[in-house]
């Protein structure tokens, strides 16, 4: 079969699905929870089928996009003003979704609607507004499946992706693309302060913010959470997974998150002229150049020095500020870990113990 027969396969079974589940949601007679059941079965069904097809998950986008239907959801949010429309993933089964926060905050109701089309009363447990996530809480019969997460530090470029959720308030829908670029800051367009999206050419539109970015085995690498406007679908930014994963657990045990701070001003080495990375030394463009050190951190009191390039921690490769930053952000406050520095000519290593992120933290240093 040729490609364009094969896309012409998947475009008709997703109708399909999509078709089915408008079919069984439109019942006026029947109960939601006879609803709910159908619809699984039904994507129960499709997935039995289009495996028994011989078509490899990695490789089948409808496979995957059945397969995680259940797990993701929409959300709805108003006050006497205003409202607001997102989509969320399932985290744990009894009933908590992680979402944006732009989508729900400042919001007096919030409305949590799953793969049936019933819908219900939500709580927000905890939020982070550096990264614009929130966990929310709502109550269900129903034992939901919950997403699985990829770690979002061995992506590369060029890798097959899908966004999923409620795409301008339309609900449940699915786009295909590829990770366009790694370690975007988009300033212009972030919510927070972050400043290390995965972009993608998957369409992510209005209403698409909070749901799932998901690789070939359908696994989430990223949280949809902004397009560079609202005139082009086709560059789109999502939260890296181990950073939306890490912030998920630092809400369910803690009530809030606490993040590890090292106390650096610094920039990619690449910001530097052939001639300054020449007088250092150094044969590669990749690394973190530290251009100062803050009171208020631990780097300074470990020995770490202005002009010192860091290339690894904890043995791996550290190429740009941007990852450095979410890196050291996700471990445990009080933990000690190991830097590869350029000094003086040649690698030496040096052990820093981390306190916790101050609260007045501005983006740009760590």
């Amino acid at each position: 079969m040729s490609p364009l027969a094969k896309g012409c396969v998947l475009a008709l079974t997703a109708g399909l699905l999509l078709f089915t589940a408008w079919r069984l949601g439109a019942a006026p007679t029947e109960s939601l929870s006879n609803r709910d059941a159908k619809l699984r079965l039904e994507v129960a069904r499709e997935v039995a089928r289009l495996q028994e097809a011989g078509a490899p998950l990695s490789s089948n986008a409808a496979l995957l996009a059945a397969q995680l239907k259940p797990s993701v959801v929409s959300i709805h949010a108003a006050n006497a003003s205003a409202e607001s429309a997102g989509s969320g993933v399932v985290v744990r089964e009894d009933g908590v979704v992680l979402t944006s926060l732009h989508v729900v905050g400042n919001m007096d109701k919030i409305l949590v609607e799953i793969l049936s089309g019933e819908r219900f009363d939500a709580e927000i447990i905890g939020c982070d507004q550096a990264t614009d996530l929130v966990l929310l809480r709502f109550r269900c019969q129903e034992r939901l499946p919950v997403i699985s997460w990829a770690d979002s530090d061995n992506l590369r470029v060029g890798e097959p992706v899908l966004a999923i959720g409620n795409s301008v308030g339309l609900g449940w829908s699915c786009s295909a693309g590829i990770i366009s670029s790694l370690h975007r800051k988009a300033h212009h367009w972030q919510y927070g302060g972050y400043s290390d999206y995965i972009q993608t050419d998957a369409a992510i539109n209005p209403g698409n913010s909070g749901g799932p970015l998901v690789n070939a085995r359908g696994s989430v690498i990223g949280i949809n959470t902004l397009l560079a406007s609202a005139a082009s679908s086709s560059i789109g930014f999502a939260l890296p997974s181990q950073d939306a994963r890490f912030v998920t657990e630092e809400i369910l045990a803690n009530g809030r998150v606490r993040r590890g701070y090292l106390g650096i001003d610094a920039g990619n080495l690449t910001q530097l002229s052939s001639e300054e990375r020449a007088s250092l030394g150094i044969n590669t463009a990749l690394g973190v150049y530290v251009m100062a050190l803050l009171k208020d951190g631990t780097g300074l009191a470990a020995g770490i020095r202005p002009g010192d390039v860091i290339l690894a921690l904890d043995g791996q490769r550290v190429e740009y500020v941007e990852n450095l930053k979410s890196r050291v952000a996700r471990l445990p406050v009080g933990s000690t870990i190991t830097f590869t520095l350029w000094r003086d000519g040649r690698e030496q290593s040096l052990r820093v113990q981390l306190v916790e992120q101050p609260r007045d933290f501005k983006r740009g240093q760590d």
